[in-house]
């Protein structure tokens, strides 16, 4: 299974097209950002930037799997909200029972 913390620096090179920017905001160094990028990419067996280029180019499999990056992403966020909300008891169930005679 992917971890989803290469899948964010990904889109966020993919956004900023550039390396350096998208770790700070990241707020990682730019050396990690490349080997998360790296990693990911040996990982999957492919190349996601064209790294000679200025600003970066996301290469034809990095725009497939950009998408598909980003919904997960979103719904990875959304499922932090929703457990959240469940933990706080914001949102679940609720039952509630009364005696038959109330219920006349």
């Amino acid at each position: 299974m992917l971890n989803l913390k290469p899948l964010h620096h990904f889109v966020l090179v993919v956004e900023e097209r550039n390396f350096a920017a998208a770790a700070r905001r990241a707020n990682i160094s730019q050396p990690a950002l490349s080997n998360s990028i790296r990693t990911l990419e040996e990982q999957i067996g492919v190349q996601l930037f064209l790294r000679d280029e200025r600003p970066v180019k996301v290469t034809p499999e990095g725009e497939e799997i950009l998408e598909r990056a980003r919904w997960l992403l979103f719904e990875a966020r959304n499922l932090d909200v929703q457990i959240s909300a469940l933990r706080s008891g914001v949102a679940g169930h609720l039952r509630c029972g009364m005696v038959p005679i109330f219920s006349a």
